[in-house]
């Protein structure tokens, strides 16, 4: 087994090592928790510790017993010092620990990149604060992310990040006050615009929600709203442009097919005399009487055809 002692988080380095050739799952999830220290993004981060939380969520504790290492076990469980741990029981409840964990691996890496940033500003700061994983103002980063600003870049923070904690908790309680209201109701307009407000300072510091985070506040989240709505003009004028086309070029088919129409009347109509000249050379005297009625008889019947034919 590797040494994760340098790690804050290495007991749950530890515990995936040796969690590994139990699982059916051919991950080392170990590494993966690691590869959070050659993330570049914030959405990189958030997408790892998502992924590992999962699996800490579909672990069964208790089917490990003599399996796990007892030292790790004593590491993640809650139970009494002085009670011998040897296996993962009700009380011991690990994947509290491992979370907590998962979320320190998180913390530090966040911090990390917020460091490496070329730029420190507020927005920068507020962003970093914004996605710890508890956004309070007891935060151990809270200290270190003022304390960096001020160095860096000789910019006090302090009464940002306390009104970025104030928001977020205000938004917790605005959201639990709004969720009593339906629409239509008095105070229904005052707890949503309050919710809504909360939502909008807070995501414009980068606050990332996750995907049920979004499903949920999706009917107060403004930017989304916008841009849904944006996204909807766009399909219409898109929509309404196809059917311009399709309207274009069906009127363009009908022109090619009237002029192929004209065309062919036309050739119709050379051909018609040209036979007509040819009856009227060729066959005239034989049907010719004294007074040219035959010959008359012939052209009205070969007129008559042809205003036939031109009819339909």
């Amino acid at each position: 087994m590797n040494d994760y002692n340098q790690y804050t988080y290495g007991r749950t380095l530890r515990f995936f090592e040796a969690y590994y050739p139990y699982d059916t799952e051919d991950v080392r999830y170990a590494d993966v928790m690691l590869s959070m220290n050659q993330c570049t993004t914030i959405d990189e981060l958030i997408t790892i510790r998502e992924r590992l939380k999962e699996k800490v969520k579909s672990i069964d504790y208790y089917g490990l017993a003599n399996k796990v290492p007892k030292d790790i076990i004593d590491e993640l469980s809650n139970s009494a010092p002085s009670q011998s741990v040897v296996y993962f029981n009700k009380y011991s409840r690990p994947e509290e620990k491992l979370k907590a964990d998962i979320d320190t691996c998180y913390d530090e890496n966040l911090f990390r990149l917020f460091k490496e940033n070329k730029e420190i500003t507020e927005k920068t700061c507020g962003e970093c604060f914004v996605n710890m994983t508890y956004c309070t103002p007891k935060c151990t980063y809270k200290d270190k992310i003022i304390s960096e600003a001020k160095e860096r870049v000789d910019i006090d923070v302090t009464g940002l990040l306390n009104t970025i904690a104030r928001r977020y908790r205000e938004f917790g309680e605005h959201w639990d006050t709004y969720k009593n209201f339906k629409e239509g109701m008095n105070g229904y307009n005052a707890a949503k615009l309050a919710v809504e407000d909360d939502l909008e300072y807070l995501k414009q510091y980068g606050w990332r929600l996750l995907p049920a985070q979004k499903s949920l506040y999706s009917r107060i989240d403004r930017i989304e709203i916008k841009k849904r709505e944006q996204q909807a003009k766009l399909l219409k004028e898109k929509k309404a442009e196809r059917e311009r086309e399709e309207k274009q070029r069906k009127e363009e088919e009908f022109k090619k097919e009237r002029k192929k129409t004209f065309i062919k009347i036309g050739i119709g109509v050379v051909v018609f005399l040209a036979i007509l000249i040819l009856l009227v050379t060729w066959l005239g005297p034989y049907f010719a009487d004294g007074d040219g009625t035959g010959l008359n008889w012939i052209v009205a019947i070969i007129f008559l055809l042809a205003w036939l034919k031109g009819g339909k």
